[in-house]
């Protein structure tokens, strides 16, 4: 409803209404049902409509029914992305402030890559840098283990294909030893690889990105490392934060 004297577009408005009615039906609302819902006659009603799905934001399936369309998504999507992008770098400085001899890296799963996107160390104090091509190994990185722990449409991408034959074997005498160690993550909440010098973590931050870290430590420091790594990645996913 347009507010005497207030800078509302009705038109706008209107949009914005047709959005959130069929946004609240599961199978959509065919044309005639927004105009009466909404009181709206069917010409102002079909030309609303055919902008919408022009811009993406509606569609009609093959029942006449309008739908959501893939731009509200995209643009969720795109604020989702950039929102944890922030908390990403507030919280891998934080990690870094805390551990300044480490490694800290953010990583996101695109298609079947395992991308790192931000990533600051001990060589420049204080410099978030964003590489350009640096990938992580699926089976020979603590984010690749993290993201198939945690990442079940990932997972199952890669076992039907044969990258544990080509690549996997190298990092895991059998595939039993690699399942083993994929539940071990899911019940830890988090990857660790160790070797005699350094120990490799990454943390999930939601399904398709990760928290990750490097460093010499030894035993008497795991515990307060890893959980300060959880720590750090559950703030960084928290919607909230």
């Amino acid at each position: 409803m347009n507010v005497a004297g207030s800078n509302i577009v009705q038109s706008v408005q209107r949009a914005i209404d047709i959005l959130e009615m069929v946004a609240d039906r599961r199978d959509g609302a065919r044309l005639t049902e927004i105009a009466d819902a909404l009181d709206l006659n069917k010409t102002t009603a079909h030309n609303l409509l055919r902008t919408l799905r022009t811009r993406g934001f509606l569609t009609k399936d093959t029942a006449n029914r309008i739908q959501i369309g893939p731009k509200i998504e995209e643009i969720s999507r795109h604020h989702y992305r950039r929102s944890i992008f922030q908390r990403a770098e507030a919280g891998m400085r934080r990690l870094h402030m805390l551990m300044p001899g480490a490694t800290v890296t953010f990583s996101e799963l695109v298609g079947s890559e395992i991308v790192c996107r931000l990533r600051m160390a001990a060589d420049l104090p204080g410099v978030l840098r964003r590489p350009q091509a640096q990938t992580f190994c699926p089976f020979g990185s603590a984010s690749g283990l993290c993201l198939q722990a945690f990442n079940h449409s990932y997972r199952e991408n890669l076992a039907a294909t044969k990258v544990f034959e080509e690549s996997g074997h190298r990092f895991w005498a059998t595939r039993q030893a690699f399942e083993r160690a994929l539940r071990e993550t899911a019940s830890n909440g988090l990857a660790v690889i160790a070797d005699d010098t350094i120990w490799r973590m990454a943390a999930p931050v939601g399904e398709n990105h990760t928290l990750g870290i490097s460093l010499k430590t030894n035993v008497s420091e795991e515990v307060e490392i890893r959980d300060r790594l959880r720590s750090a990645a559950a703030a960084i996913a928290d919607l909230q934060h």
